[in-house]
């Protein structure tokens, strides 16, 4: 869902830097958010937030405990929910590639 509606309006640089609840909320670089669409992503950023939290500590165990995972909350950037092998994405990247994660809902696919 994420990605559908960012259609590639961030760059990976800008990902870095506006929030979550930036992009649900309309206050970033995208369109105004209607109120149906904010709420789809609120709802979906829930099922999504909840997964990550059960999925960290396998992250972290995948990563040799050598990285803090982060939390992930509204005030974490874009970033964050990207698959990515660099930056912030690596968490999501890293948790994907060793496939322990079956779903994050539909906040990312739609």
């Amino acid at each position: 869902m994420l990605e559908n509606f960012l259609s590639h309006r961030l760059s990976r640089d800008n990902a870095e830097k506006i929030t979550i609840d930036e992009v649900i909320n309309g206050q970033s670089e995208s369109d105004d958010v209607a109120d149906s669409v904010r709420k789809r992503l609120k709802d979906a950023f829930k099922t999504f937030k909840k997964s990550w939290q059960n999925a960290r500590r396998l992250v972290e165990d995948e990563l040799g405990g050598a990285e803090n995972v982060p939390f992930l909350d509204e005030f974490s950037t874009v970033s964050m929910c990207l698959v990515d092998s660099k930056k912030s994405g690596r968490y999501l990247y890293t948790a994907l590639k060793v496939n322990k994660i079956v779903m994050f809902g539909p906040f990312l696919i739609d």
